[in-house]
């Protein structure tokens, strides 16, 4: 409610919000177990009400319905994952970059937007199409180099290491 009504201190509510939704979406999953690929259900419902409603009311503005669309698109996903589809290269490749593009595009943006103050003088570019997609690309590199020269090796170093603990502790070293 405080998102289509604006009030005060939405935003710090809407994180707690989103934090124990996500939370209580988790737990759905957890406990529906090997039924869990009957969570689309809900979660395509979820986005049947929240598309109605965008008919009915387009002024609200999808922003404003991400609490019932976030989650919506959680239960589907966790339905797909659980249903153990072979996903293809692509989209191994995506879900790989993942972490790296979450560690990485605030360092990014902060650093774009002291570029951007120190030369341009003005951040009104931002606001450009063409920069959401250029930092976007940009963000998607970084995440998919952060995984195969930093995450990749450094699993792979933390594999070897801890497989020969266990060598050693199985000989009695």
């Amino acid at each position: 409610m405080g998102s289509i009504f604006n009030f005060p201190g939405t935003l710090f509510w809407q994180c707690g919000f989103y934090f124990f939704l996500g939370s209580a979406a988790h737990c759905a999953y957890i406990v529906a177990g090997k039924k869990s690929r009957w969570l689309a259900i809900p979660g395509i419902a979820g986005l049947g009400l929240v598309a109605a409603l965008l008919v009915v009311h387009p002024a609200i503005g999808v922003p404003k319905l991400m609490p019932a669309i976030l989650p919506s698109l959680f239960l589907i996903i966790c339905s797909v994952e659980s249903s153990h589809l072979v996903l293809p290269k692509w989209a191994r490749a995506i879900g790989d970059m993942t972490y790296g593009v979450y560690l990485w595009h605030v360092p990014l943006m902060l650093t774009a937007m002291l570029v951007l103050d120190g030369i341009i003088g003005s951040r009104r570019i931002v606001l450009q199409p063409g920069f959401l997609i250029a930092y976007a690309a940009v963000i998607a590199l970084i995440g998919a180099l952060s995984f195969y020269l930093i995450e990749r090796p450094a699993k792979r170093a933390l594999m070897r290491l801890l497989e020969g603990g266990m060598a050693r502790k199985r000989q009695g070293i």
